[in-house]
């Protein structure tokens, strides 16, 4: 259709698939220059939405209204443009009236569609109307299923090249895959699931791996399906089944029906999990061990570690596998003090455990000599109030409101960190708490405080890590405080 006003229509502007297309339209190729375009949907004011999202450069895109459910509307859409992409799904639901009216008119159509179902209904209902009016019906036009379609016609023309004879056994394998799952595949997988639950016929077809064949195709390879994890020996390497194969080989085959590669060809599709060789490496706890990397220049072999110089200390953050690689990121010693702390929290079943509304909370934690620290209640029948997660040296003090109470008024057990109330307090319950801090011959010093979070907590190394000297430190600080903890920050903070 040269007279066209339009070179294409994109149908579905304003589906996520459709907004990302009329960006690609506009960067790549302005709005009414060389390729003549113009958006549709059924909404004029959320087409004017995309429009304005493109900025500027969209000024004079073309918008047109039209509804699947409107022959008409479509009809007068397929008579302005030379070809119709449509990102209008699930197609099942919405994709046929499109495809009757470019089939009507002459107009070329395609779409990323992965419902093997509709298309081989399409195939039944318009194949014969588009060969006699020239529409080109081309479905499948997204990540389904032009790499798996395209890859296998490049393949087989190059082996009749170099070997002057077609593959007969191909295999394709995801290894690594980007991006998701736009709201559209979730739907038209929700409705495939839904039409063959209920449909035994339908459930037999989509089992066909000829399903979008000619009648007369003439393959008869039995096909293997990856429907559980197992290894390839071609690849090495454990494979699991992929989502998109379903699809992604009933068009293969139909490619192969219809370009003559070879009757004998077999074909599916899987990811690719890893050899197992390292995955015994991923079960160990990787997070803040502490990592060394070692090197050697010498002429000769090594004979032992001490031949290497270090060159990095550190921790590790995490470990990621791909196919033949353990991957570590790795960080200075800083990272171990990122870590979460106080570093316990309440379960929230009661008992030591306090009440399931302190289920998350964090436990106290309580260094040095604190004044007035506020205890946290974990056992409201018996009064039960918690100022550190495990043994203190003492409670010195408890306040209701201020107030001191007498010695008389409560019990304590400073083994656990807690103390009891006779009665039902009549506001805020605060306490004096100490937990001695020794390091050499400080007590309860900042420099014996620090040192204990930076290797008790933190991890780090009494000798090597801690820079300068924390009793330098403790001596420049000779005053005894205190710190209470009860709200999640890091060790870093706490220090």
């Amino acid at each position: 259709m040269s007279d066209s006003t339009y070179d294409v229509i994109v149908f579905g502007a304003t589906s996520f698939v459709g907004q990302i297309l009329c960006q690609y339209l506009t960067d790549t190729y302005g709005v009414d220059g060389e390729l003549k375009w113009a958006a549709a949907g059924r909404s004029e004011t959320k087409l004017q939405q995309v429009k304005e999202a493109l900025g500027s450069k969209a000024d004079k895109l073309a918008l047109i209204t039209a509804d699947a459910n409107d022959d008409a509307s479509l009809e007068a859409l397929c008579a302005n443009t030379a070809v119709v992409i449509s990102t209008v799904g699930p197609y099942a639901l919405y994709g046929e009236p499109m495809i009757r009216a470019c089939t009507s008119t002459g107009t070329d159509y395609c779409d990323l569609t992965g419902e093997a179902q509709w298309i081989a209904d399409m195939l039944e209902k318009y194949e014969a109307a588009a060969k006699a009016s020239g529409a080109r019906i081309v479905h499948c036009c997204g990540f389904d299923s032009i790499p798996s379609d395209m890859g296998v016609f490049f393949l087989q023309q190059q082996a009749k090249k170099q070997f002057n004879a077609p593959a007969t056994r191909v295999g394709m394998r995801v290894k690594v895959a980007k991006g998701g799952v736009s709201g559209g595949t979730v739907a038209s997988m929700m409705n495939i699931a839904e039409e063959a639950a209920g449909d035994p016929e339908l459930r037999r077809k989509l089992a066909n791996p000829y399903l979008l064949c000619p009648a007369d195709h003439g393959l008869t390879a039995r096909q293997h399906s990856i429907a559980m994890p197992e290894y390839d020996d071609d690849f090495r390497a454990w494979v699991a089944p992929f989502v998109m194969d379903a699809i992604n080989s009933r068009i293969v085959h139909r490619s192969n029906a219809l370009n003559g590669y070879s009757p004998a060809m077999t074909y599916n599709e899987g990811m690719l999990t890893g050899d197992g060789d390292l995955d015994y490496l991923l079960d160990y706890s990787w997070d803040k061990k502490p990592v060394t990397i070692f090197l050697y220049r010498g002429d000769s072999d090594p004979t032992s570690l001490s031949d290497f110089f270090t060159i990095f200390t550190g921790v590790s953050l995490g470990i990621s596998a791909s196919l033949d690689t353990i991957d570590i990121v790795i960080g200075d010693k800083l990272e171990r003090l990122d870590q979460d702390f106080p570093p316990n929290t309440y379960a929230g079943t009661g008992g030591a455990e306090g009440p399931s509304t302190l289920a998350g909370q964090r436990k106290p934690v309580t260094l040095g000599k604190a004044f007035n620290v506020p205890a946290v209640l974990i056992n409201e029948s018996s009064n039960q109030y918690q100022v550190n997660d495990g043994a203190v040296t003492s409670i010195d003090a408890v306040y209701v409101k201020g107030v001191t109470l007498a010695t008389s008024a409560y019990t304590t057990n400073v083994s656990a960190g807690t103390f009891a109330l006779n009665s039902t307090p009549s506001g805020i319950v605060t306490a004096d708490v100490t937990n001695n801090i020794t390091m050499g011959s400080h007590t309860n010093k900042a420099g014996a405080i620090c040192y204990h979070l930076l290797t008790q907590f933190g991890g780090l190394a009494q000798t090597t890590d801690v820079l300068p000297s924390p009793f330098s430190f403790a001596q420049g600080n000779p005053y005894v405080l205190g710190g209470f903890f009860k709200d999640k920050i890091t060790i870093l903070d706490a220090v």
